[in-house]
């Protein structure tokens, strides 16, 4: 299956008034992006418009509170004023958020998504069980890893593990990058699909050989999403860089019944065709 990532700009708020317009639209990200296996979010600096310095904070703590399993959010999460609105947020419930069970229930194999902490000088991982378990791997305070379990009650011990091993979707990850130039010119190697009112229709031949013959063959896919103010045409135009300059632009919507998009249906819908292409 692909693994999609997408890049929304620092200005995805831009035209979100409160901390809980601002709260819930990134909400709607999340669920979009966890509906469809997104494993990476970039949000790159949107050079075109001027924003709120702290929004691209409040973004990514929102978008990584959200796809942290609930046991873990103390930990992880103080109280921090950008969450004010957290717990009015719908939950994602993607398949790293586990229940709570007892230590007894748990089986030799298991993989669960944990905090690391320090219980009388013995690093522990934080499970969601009744108690911390005797961790083996990278050692930092408050880290979140990803474990299998590696031996069964009364002696459980959990062994970190790259999620990107496992089979399934297990979250995705919220970066930033400086510039989108930056951003598009580290990922040449992969291909890379800017969405745009200016792009070519879905049903233009070029498209359809796209989605039909190439796209479940792409390992790694990166979409691209403008901003509330300005599509992609004129951010790339703000670093010095051309549209037409990139294979792929294409636009999702054609005879659209609305005047604009607004991002986020953007990325809900864009994720949502693409999916019937690329799940095999």
């Amino acid at each position: 299956m692909t693994d999609l990532s997408i890049a929304i700009p620092d200005s995805f708020v831009i035209d979100s008034q409160s901390l809980l317009d601002k709260s819930m639209k990134i909400s709607q990200l999340a669920r979009a992006c966890s509906i469809f296996r997104v494993r990476n979010i970039f949000i790159y600096n949107d050079r075109s418009t001027r924003c709120e310095p702290e929004d691209r904070k409040i973004i990514k703590t929102i978008l990584e509170y959200l796809d942290a399993p609930p046991y873990t959010r103390r930990q992880l999460f103080p109280q921090l004023w950008m969450l004010k609105y957290a717990g009015m947020l719908p939950p994602i419930k993607s398949p790293h958020h586990k229940p709570k069970i007892s230590l007894q229930d748990i089986e030799k194999g298991d993989v669960r998504v944990g905090v690391i902490l320090k219980k009388d000088g013995v690093w522990f991982v934080d499970v969601g069980m009744d108690e911390p378990i005797r961790y083996s791997g990278t050692i930092s305070n408050n880290k979140i890893v990803t474990v299998k379990l590696i031996s069964k009650y009364p002696y459980l011990t959990a062994a970190e593990i790259n999620k990107d091993s496992l089979a399934g979707y297990w979250g995705y990850t919220v970066k930033f990058s400086s510039t989108l130039k930056g951003l598009l010119d580290s990922r040449k190697s992969n291909y890379i699909l800017l969405t745009s009112v200016e792009g070519r229709y879905l049903t233009d031949k070029f498209c359809t050989s796209f989605f039909t013959d190439q796209i479940k063959s792409i390992k790694d896919l990166l979409i691209v999403f403008g901003s509330p103010k300005n599509g992609l045409k004129k951010i790339l135009a703000a670093e010095k860089v051309e549209i037409s300059d990139f294979p792929f632009v294409i636009n999702m919507f054609p005879d659209q019944g609305t005047q604009t998009v607004r991002v986020e249906e953007a990325i809900l819908g864009t994720l949502a065709i693409i999916n019937q292409y690329t799940i095999r």
